[in-house]
């Protein structure tokens, strides 16, 4: 299992990035990073506290904050924030839901 995380550079094309070596602890750090727990942060304040928590997960130095709000586009940022939550709660992106699998799901009502 690791953490992965795709970006776009300066010259336009995706970079992979991929973390093996997360503790426990980081699960649990995540955990507390809930807007109740920062009442005294602003929204921005907060997206930068858990972007800034997401570039820490990774050793390459080149996942920075500003790596990640230049290399995401604004719709992108907060699907991305969950993913990567979802990643370090050991959910596999790769796997779909059964519930959520064309098979399974029924034609919407007229």
């Amino acid at each position: 299992m690791a953490i992965r995380i795709k970006l776009r550079g300066k010259d336009g094309k995706f970079h992979f990035y991929e973390e093996k070596n997360v503790s426990a602890q980081k699960m649990l750090d995540m955990l507390d990073l809930n807007p109740i727990n920062y009442p005294e942060l602003s929204r921005r304040e907060f997206y930068e506290k858990q972007i800034d928590f997401i570039a820490s997960l990774f050793t390459d130095k080149r996942v920075t904050r500003q790596a990640i709000l230049n290399g995401l586009m604004a719709w992108e940022l907060d699907s991305t924030l969950e993913d990567i939550a979802g990643q370090l709660m050991g959910y596999d992106p790769k796997m779909t839901l059964e519930s959520e699998s064309p098979a399974t799901m029924s034609e919407p009502k007229s």
